[in-house]
C-alpha cells in the first residue's frame, strides 16, 4: 500500500461501487474435499490465480466527471513511496548484513527540512543567482588552434613556475626536487583556495578571485624563494638538464594528444557518444556558478550532486585563459594526459635514481644508518642527526646526508652540494682537495665506474627508466589489445588445425591467417572498444584507453593527482627522522607541511573521483607503517609505533574530509551503498587478457627480490651474492639484531631460502623448528588456501595469493633501499586490490543486476594499473639485468620470449586501437568538419544522423545539426546568467538530446542520466511529469501555468522537439505568442527560440 497507494485506492473504490461500475457476475471455484469447501481466499496468488482464478465482471452504469475523479483519487499518488519493499524477513536481514543479496536495496526517502536532510537544491532561485560571465573573453585564441594550444600551455607553465618554490620545499628528498610535479600541485592549490572561498560564500568562482589567489600563492612562493634562493640557484646549475628534459617530456605528451584531439575533436556521435554531454554540461554549469556547489544543468533549481571537483579545476583554467569551453574541453584531455606522463616520469626517475649506481646498504652492526667519519653528520642513538642547511640526497634513500665541507657544486656557503660528493654506507666522499674530471653534467668522472656515484650513465639510465614508467602507465595497452588481432588472424585461417593444448590451435591458425592476409585476404577492421570490455558485465579500461576515448570523466581527471599522492607518499617514506639544529617546533612544522599536502591531495581524490579514496588512504597508512619499521621504531616499541600509525591514519582521513567539508556537507550518495560479497568468479583467461603483461613483470620482480640478488645482494645474510653462499639458519619470526646484522623477517628469509636452497629446507626445519614456526605456518597456510581457492573455482585469487605473500614479506625488509621498499608497497597494494575485488564490490545504482561489479572493477582496475605499471617499469631494467646475468640459458630464453610476446600483444592497441578510435566519428558522407580545429562543437556544422523515438510507429528522421549549432551559438553570444531553457527531456547517449543544457550550461527541466543516481526520486518523478506535460499538453493556459511554476525563461523548439512533441502540443506556442506570454528571439529553418515575457 505504501508503494502503490493510487492502485490500492482505485480497487477499493471499484469494489465499493464508487467508480460508476456495479458487480454483474462473480465466479468462484474453491477447492473441496469430501464435500468440504476450502476457502483459500488468503492463499498465495501463484497458486490460486493459475489453478482456479476468481472471476469478477463489472458493468458500467454511469460516467464520472473530472471533478469526481479528482475528488476520489486526487492526492493519492503523491504519497507513493517507490523505495518501499515492505519489512524484510529475518533471513533477508541476515543476507543483507553479509552483503550476499543481489537485490537492489531501496533508495533513501526524500530529504526535507524537518528531517534535516540534504535537499540538493539551490538556496535561492535561479533568477537570483549572481551572474558570472567571465569565461569567454579570449575569442582570438579560441578561434585559432595554434594560439589556443600555446595560451593554454603558458597558463599551466605559469602555475607551475609560481608553485615551484613550494614543491622545492616539499620534495626535498627528490633529485629533481619535484619540479615536474609543480604544475599539478600548483593547479590543485590554486583551485582549492578559490573553491573554498566560493563554497564558504566569502568569494566567487570568478576570474578576479582566481587572479588574486594566484597572486597570493606567488607571494608565498616569493618568500620561500628568498629563503632558499641559493639552493635553487645551485640546483638549477646542477640539474637544469633534467628540468629541461622534463619540460620536453611534458610538451611532447601535451602536443601528442593535441594532435589526437585535432584528429577527432567531436564531443558527440550517435553510436559511441559516451558521457561527454554530461561532462560538458557540468563543466559549463560550473563556469556559470558563482558559488559551490554549482548549479545542476540537468535539474533546474538543483545543485550538482556528483564528484565535480575535477571539472571545476578544468573550469578554473578556462576562466584563466578565456578560451571557449568547447575548445578547452579538447585541451583538458591533453593536459590530463601530459600531467600524468610528467608526474609518472618524475616519480619513476626518482625511484630509479635509488636503484642506479649504488649498491645496497649493508647491515652495519645493528644500526639502520651508517655515517662515514668525514661526513660531518652528528650521530645520536645510532641514527644520523642531519644538518638542515644541507639538502636531502635523493640517491641516499636510507636517509643519510651528503658530506659537509665540499660545496664545489654550488656558490660559496651554499647548502647545495653536488650529488657526486654524497656518501653511502659503503662509500666515502672524495678527500679534500682531490681533483676530479668533470663530465658534461658537472659530475666527477672516475676511472672506477663501479664507484662512480652519479655520472652521465647513471642519470641517463634513470631518465630512461622514468620515460619507461610514463609509457607503461599512460600509453601501454592490455594483452587483449593484441589478442584481438590474433583472433582476427585465426578467423582468416585456411587450415583446420585443431589442438587441445591452450593457445596452440589459435596460434597455428593465426599464423595461417597471417599468411592469408599478406596475400589475397584483408584483415577485418580493429575494434578499439573490445579491449575495455574483456571481463563480462564489467569495464576494464586502462589509462591510455581512457585518454584516447577522451571522456572528461572523473576517473581520468584523477589519474595525475593519484600520481601526485604517490609522490607525496614516497617523500614521506624518505623523510629523515631527525635533523640537527632543526628543533622540535621546526621538525613538527616541516612534518606538518607534508601532512597537509598529503591530506589536501587525498581529499582532492575523494572529490574528483571518490572511488580513489579507500585505496590511496590505505596505501598512505601502509607507507607510514613501513617507515616505522624501517627506522626501527616499530621493533623498539611496537605499542607506541602502532599508536603513532593510528594517529597518522586518523589525521590523514580527518584532514582530507575536513579540508573538503563544504563538498561533503552537500553531497549525498543516493544509490545503493556499502560492500557486497561477490559470487561471480572471474575467468582466469580473461583476467590474464587484462593483466597478463604487468602481472608477469610483477611476479618476475618478486622472484628476483626473493632470490636476494637484486643488484648486489641482500643484507640479511651479509653476503654480496644475496645468500647463495650462506645459509640463513636463524629464521626468527621477528626481525632481530644479532652479531651486528640487521635481520630481515623470518618469512622473507624463508621465501628466499625456498628459492635458493629448496632441497635444504628439511635441514633448517630440523635445526630451528621453534624459530621457524610462524614463517613456515604462513607459507603452509597460504599454499593450502591457494589450493582450496583453485579447487572451488576462484582461480584469480588462487593465482595471486602466493605473489601477495611474497610482496607482503618484502615490505618488512630492512636491508633494501626506500626506493625498493616503495616498489614492494605498490605491488603489494595492487595485488591486494586485485584479490579484493574478486570477493567484494561496492554497491551502487547497478546493484541487483548483472552489471553490479562494473564500476568496482572499472575504478579499481585503473588504480591498480597505475601502481603496477609504475613499479614494474622502474624494476624492469634491473630485473632484466639480473635474469640475463644469473639465470641459466634455458630459463633466460623462456623468460625473454614470454616477456617479448606479452609486450608485443600489449603494444598492439597503441597502433591499431589509436587509429580505430580516431576514425570513430561521423561518417564522411554524413559530414565532418575540416581537419585542424579543436572546437568540440564543430561537428555540428556538418554532422547529420537519423533517429526515431519509436521505430515501430514511423520511419527514422534525419537530424541536421547545423541548425542546432547556429541556435546554440546565438544563445552563447546573447544570453547570460543561469536562465532555465526548456528543451525536450530526451537522453543524450544515442539520441543527442539535452544539447542546449550540455553546450551552454543553462539549466533545463531534467536529464536522464542522473535519475536514481544523483537525485531523489521524489524530485525527479514530479519534475519529469511536469516536463512531459509541458511539451505534450495542447492547453495554452496549462502551459502558461507550468511556465510560472517551473520558472521557464526560454523555450527551445528544435528538430528533436518537433519529432517527439504532438502537433497540437507545438501549436500552443503560437497561441502563447499571440497572447504576449512569449516572443520569438531567434529563428532559423529548423529551430525557434522563445523568450518568456516578464
Amino acid at each position: 500500500p505504501q508503494r502503490y497507494p493510487m492502485t490500492n485506492r482505485y480497487y477499493q473504490l471499484l469494489f465499493d461501487g464508487q467508480l460508476g461500475y456495479e458487480r454483474a457476475l462473480e465466479v468462484v471455484n474453491s477447492p473441496n474435499l469430501l464435500g468440504i469447501t476450502i476457502d483459500d481466499t488468503g492463499a498465495d496468488e501463484s497458486f490460486t490465480l493459475y489453478d482456479h482464478p476468481r472471476v469478477l465482471v463489472f458493468r458500467k452504469v454511469r460516467d464520472l466527471s473530472d471533478a469526481e475523479w479528482d475528488a476520489l483519487l486526487g492526492g493519492s499518488w503523491e504519497t507513493a513511496q517507490p523505495w518501499d519493499v515492505g519489512e524484510p524477513t529475518l533471513i533477508q536481514r541476515l543476507w543483507e548484513t553479509l552483503g550476499l543479496t543481489d537485490a537492489a536495496p531501496p533508495p533513501p526517502p526524500p530529504a526535507d527540512d524537518e528531517t534535516g536532510g540534504k535537499t540538493l537544491l539551490l538556496d535561492q532561485p535561479l533568477s537570483e543567482q549572481p551572474v558570472v560571465q567571465d569565461f569567454r573573453w579570449n575569442a582570438v585564441a579560441s578561434q585559432s588552434t595554434p594560439l589556443a594550444v600555446v595560451v593554454w600551455w603558458l597558463a599551466l607553465f605559469l602555475i607551475g613556475v609560481i608553485a615551484w618554490p613550494i614543491t622545492f620545499s616539499v620534495f626535498r628528498g627528490f633529485r629533481d626536487r619535484g619540479y615536474l610535479l609543480s604544475r599539478t600541485l600548483g593547479w590543485l592549490l590554486l583551485g582549492y583556495i578559490v573553491w573554498l572561498l566560493a563554497s564558504l560564500r566569502v568569494g566567487q568562482n570568478s576570474l578576479p578571485y582566481i587572479l588574486a589567489t594566484l597572486a597570493g600563492i606567488a607571494l608565498v612562493s616569493l618568500l620561500l624563494w628568498r629563503r632558499q634562493r641559493s639552493q635553487m640557484a645551485a640546483f638549477w646549475r646542477a640539474e637544469r638538464h633534467v628540468v629541461l628534459f622534463g619540460e620536453g617530456v611534458f610538451a611532447a605528451a601535451y602536443l601528442l594528444f593535441v594532435v589526437f584531439r585535432i584528429a577527432n575533436p567531436d564531443i558527440w556521435q550517435p553510436w559511441q557518444g559516451g558521457e561527454k554531454f554530461m561532462e560538458f554540461a557540468f563543466l559549463n554549469a560550473i563556469l556559470r556558478s558563482a558559488h559551490m556547489p554549482p548549479i545542476d544543468p540537468y535539474f533546474a533549481g538543483g545543485t550538482i550532486n556528483y564528484y565535480y571537483f575535477g571539472h571545476y579545476l578544468v573550469g578554473l583554467l578556462i576562466k584563466l585563459t578565456g578560451i571557449w569551453s568547447s575548445v578547452a574541453f579538447n585541451l583538458a584531455v591533453p593536459t590530463v594526459f601530459a600531467l600524468t606522463v610528467s608526474n609518472v616520469f618524475c616519480l619513476g626517475y626518482n625511484l630509479a635514481s635509488g636503484l642506479r649506481g649504488r649498491r645496497e646498504l649493508q647491515a652495519t652492526g645493528g644500526k639502520l644508518y651508517e655515517v662515514p667519519e668525514r661526513s660531518g653528520v652528528e650521530v645520536e642513538d645510532g641514527r644520523p642527526q642531519i644538518d638542515p642547511r644541507l639538502p636531502l640526497d635523493p640517491w641516499l634513500s636510507d636517509g643519510t646526508l651528503p658530506a659537509a665541507g665540499n660545496e664545489s657544486a654550488g656558490e660559496p656557503g651554499s647548502p647545495w652540494t653536488d650529488a657526486s660528493h654524497l656518501t653511502a654506507a659503503e662509500e666515502t666522499a672524495p678527500d679534500a682537495g682531490q681533483e676530479t674530471d668533470k663530465d658534461e653534467w658537472g659530475e666527477p668522472s672516475t676511472p672506477d665506474e663501479s664507484a662512480q656515484s652519479v655520472g652521465w650513465s647513471g642519470r641517463r639510465a634513470a631518465l630512461a627508466t622514468g620515460l619507461l614508467a610514463a609509457f607503461f602507465v599512460a600509453m601501454l595497452g592490455n594483452v587483449d589489445g593484441g589478442g584481438q588481432l590474433v583472433r582476427k588472424l585465426a578467423e582468416q585461417s585456411t587450415t583446420g588445425f585443431e589442438s587441445m593444448l591452450p593457445g596452440v590451435q589459435t596460434g597455428v591458425r593465426a599464423l595461417s591467417g597471417l599468411v592469408h592476409v599478406l596475400g589475397p585476404a584483408q584483415l577485418p577492421s580493429y575494434n578499439y572498444w573490445d579491449p575495455s570490455r574483456v571481463i563480462p558485465f564489467t569495464i576494464n579500461e586502462f589509462p591510455y584507453w581512457s585518454f584516447l576515448f577522451a571522456d572528461l570523466h572523473p576517473h581520468m581527471i584523477g589519474i595525475p593527482f593519484t600520481v601526485l599522492f604517490l609522490a607525496l607518499a614516497f617523500a614521506l617514506l624518505m623523510r629523515p627522522m631527525r635533523v640537527v639544529g632543526e628543533g622540535r617546533r621546526l621538525r613538527i612544522a616541516t612534518g606538518g607541511v607534508l601532512m597537509v599536502f598529503l591530506a589536501l591531495t587525498l581529499g582532492a581524490l575523494a572529490v574528483i573521483n571518490t572511488w580513489d579514496l579507500p585505496t590511496y588512504f590505505g596505501l598512505g597508512v601502509l607507507v607510514w607503517l613501513v617507515r616505522e619499521w624501517r627506522t626501527g621504531r616499530l621493533s623498539e616499541n611496537r605499542g607506541r609505533a602502532l599508536l603513532r600509525t593510528g594517529v597518522f591514519a586518523v589525521g590523514l582521513v580527518a584532514g582530507a574530509l575536513l579540508l573538503y567539508w563544504p563538498f561533503f556537507a552537500h553531497y549525498k550518495a543516493l544509490a545503493s551503498s556499502g560492500v557486497g560479497l561477490s559470487d561471480v568468479k572471474t575467468e582466469l583467461g580473461k583476467w590474464l587478457n587484462v593483466w597478463g603483461f604487468l602481472g608477469f613483470l610483477a611476479v618476475s620482480f618478486l622472484l628476483v627480490e626473493l632470490r636476494g640478488r637484486y643488484a648486489d645482494g641482500a643484507a640479511s645474510t651479509g653476503s654480496a651474492t644475496g645468500g647463495r653462499n650462506a645459509r640463513d639458519t636463524d629464521a626468527a619470526a621477528e626481525p632481530v639484531e644479532a652479531a651486528g646484522v640487521v635481520r630481515d623477517p623470518a618469512l622473507l628469509r624463508w621465501l628466499r631460502l625456498a628459492m635458493d636452497r629448496f632441497g635444504e629446507l628439511s635441514q633448517v626445519v630440523e635445526l630451528t623448528p621453534q624459530l621457524s614456526a610462524r614463517a613456515g605456518a604462513a607459507i603452509g597456510i597460504s599454499v593450502l588456501a591457494a589450493a582450496a581457492l583453485w579447487l572451488t573455482g576462484w582461480h584469480v585469487p588462487a593465482a595471486l595469493l602466493l605473489p601477495l605473500l611474497a610482496a607482503f614479506a618484502l615490505l618488512w625488509r630492512r636491508s633494501g633501499t626506500n626506493q625498493r621498499a616503495f616498489l614492494a608497497i605498490l605491488i603489494f597494494t595492487a595485488l591486494l586490490v586485485l584479490i579484493g575485488v574478486e570477493f567484494v564490490y561496492l554497491k551502487d545504482h547497478l546493484q541487483g543486476g548483472e552489471w553490479r561489479r562494473m564500476n568496482t572493477l572499472f575504478k579499481f582496475y585503473i588504480q591498480v594499473w597505475v601502481m603496477l605499471a609504475l613499479a614494474t617499469a622502474v624494476a624492469l631494467p634491473d630485473v632484466w639485468r639480473f635474469i640475463h646475468s644469473r639465470w641459466r640459458r634455458g630459463w633466460r630464453v623462456l623468460w625473454t620470449v614470454a616477456c617479448g610476446w606479452l609486450l608485443l600483444l600489449s603494444l598492439a592497441f597503441l597502433v591499431f586501437g589509436t587509429a580505430s578510435r580516431l576514425d570513430d566519428r561521423f561518417p564522411r558522407e554524413n559530414g565532418r568538419p575540416p581537419v585542424g580545429t579543436l572546437d568540440g562543437m564543430a561537428y555540428m556544422q556538418a554532422g547529420r544522423y537519423t533517429w526515431n523515438p519509436d521505430p515501430a510507429q514511423s520511419a527514422n528522421s534525419w537530424i541536421d545539426l547545423r541548425y542546432d549549432y547556429d541556435a546554440i551559438r546565438w544563445l552563447l553570444d546573447n544570453v547570460s546568467g543561469t536562465p532555465l531553457v526548456a528543451e525536450a527531456p530526451i537522453g543524450y547517449y544515442r539520441e543527442g538530446g539535452l544539447r542546449v543544457a550540455s553546450f551552454t550550461g543553462f539549466p533545463t527541466f531534467i536529464g536522464f542520466h542522473q535519475e536514481g543516481e544523483q537525485r531523489y526520486g521524489s524530485q525527479t518523478g514530479p519534475r519529469r511529469s511536469q516536463a512531459e506535460e509541458f511539451w505534450r499538453t495542447p492547453d495554452a493556459a496549462r502551459a502558461r501555468q507550468l511556465i510560472d511554476e517551473l520558472g521557464v525563461d526560454y523555450i527551445y523548439v528544435g528538430q528533436l522537439e518537433r519529432i517527439t512533441t504532438p502537433a497540437d502540443g507545438l501549436a500552443k506556442f503560437a497561441v502563447l505568442e499571440e497572447q504576449g506570454v512569449i516572443e520569438v528571439v531567434y529563428q532559423n529553418e529548423q529551430v525557434v527560440i522563445y523568450k518568456v515575457s516578464r
